[in-house]
């Protein structure tokens, strides 16, 4: 996994805000705006959002 995705969802945090991750279709896009050379990582990304298991890592 390429260790910039952590930047690009930082920058995506910082642009829409850290409640876009509720928002899955809408956070999807925006990462693969971000990042369209890390499609694979922007899917792990997703699918962790969805399972809730960077909830606990990042958030407290």
């Amino acid at each position: 996994m390429n260790i910039r995705i952590i930047q690009v969802i930082l920058d995506v945090f910082d642009h829409y805000g850290e409640n876009i991750r509720f928002e899955e279709e809408r956070f999807e896009e925006a990462l693969n705006d971000e990042a369209p050379d890390l499609l694979d990582e922007c899917f792990w990304i997703i699918r962790g959002f969805q399972t809730g298991i960077y909830d606990s890592i990042i958030f407290d």
